[in-house]
């Protein structure tokens, strides 16, 4: 069972739903020609973004994949550090997302839905990435499609 929050203007409103079943995510995939998805990830240290386009009758393809890795910043510790982690997401999530979208060529205007990583992960980090998928989804109508 996945979930996809429908952004309206007051607050982004959770629905539940099963990808081959269920009547909401077979309209909102299917009533349509094509579909471009920009995917964010923040689980751990790793501050990630891609725009996924797929056309009717083909296969669905990557357009861009950026990835700002935190591993230096982690090294001295002999680990991941969950704080620093997270500060570091909020610090590379914008330029990350705008790179990811540069390099599809493509504008926040032009996806259909934003997808970010819910779980499993570090939850200051995940919280990160959520925010900015939030802010994606209520500044400009787009449903958010949580991934676990």
């Amino acid at each position: 069972m996945k979930r996809i929050l429908l952004s309206t203007k007051q607050a982004l409103v959770p629905i539940r739903f099963n990808f081959a079943k269920d009547r909401i995510s077979r309209r909102f995939f299917s009533s349509r020609d094509g579909f471009r998805i920009l995917g964010i990830e923040t689980s751990c240290d790793d501050t990630c973004a891609a725009v996924l386009s797929y056309e009717a009758g083909k296969s669905p393809e990557f357009l861009s994949n950026v990835k700002s890795s935190q591993f230096e910043a982690h090294a001295p510790h002999g680990g991941i550090v969950p704080v620093l982690a997270a500060r570091l997401h909020d610090e590379r999530r914008h330029p990350v997302v705008e790179q990811a979208l540069a390099d599809a060529r493509a504008s926040i205007t032009d996806m259909t839905a934003v997808a970010i990583t819910v779980g499993p992960g570090l939850a200051p980090c995940l919280r990160s990435g959520i925010a900015k998928a939030q802010q994606l989804c209520l500044e400009h109508r787009l449903p958010m499609v949580c991934v676990n």
